[in-house]
C-alpha cells in the first residue's frame, strides 16, 4: 500500500532515518573497536607479551606523547600540542569578542 506523504513529512522521515543510521554506524564502529581491544589484550595476556606493540596504545615518553596504531608509533611533541591549543583558544577569543561587540551594537 502506497501512502501519499507531503513533502515536509517525507523530509522529516528521511531526516529521522539518516539520524538513526548515523547512530547505528557509530555504535557498530564502537563495538568493533572495543572488541578488537579486548581480543588484543587477551591475546597479549595469554602469550605473556606485555611489552610488545599493541593494536591501539598510548604512553608518554619525556616530552613526547607516543600513539601506537597497529604496530606504528607516532610521536607528538608536547610543545606543539600546547602551541596549537593556545592558538586555537586565541582565535576563539577573538571571534567571541567580535560577536559580543556585534551584539552590543545591535542592542
Amino acid at each position: 500500500m502506497v501512502m501519499n506523504m507531503s513533502r515536509v513529512a517525507a523530509k522529516k522521515m528521511n531526516r529521522k532515518r539518516k539520524k538513526s543510521v548515523f547512530f547505528v554506524m557509530i555504535f557498530i564502529f564502537t563495538m568493533l573497536t572495543v572488541g578488537l581491544l579486548m581480543v588484543d589484550g587477551a591475546h597479549r595476556e595469554m602469550m605473556a607479551r606485555h611489552n610488545e606493540v599493541r593494536v591501539l596504545g598510548y604512553y608518554r615518553e619525556g616530552k613526547y606523547h607516543v600513539l601506537q596504531v597497529i604496530g606504528e608509533e607516532y610521536y607528538v611533541d608536547q610543545e606543539v600540542v600546547v602551541e596549537t591549543i593556545e592558538a586555537y583558544l586565541f582565535k576563539s577569543r577573538e571571534k567571541i569578542m567580535i560577536f559580543i561587540d556585534y551584539i552590543k551594537g545591535i542592542i
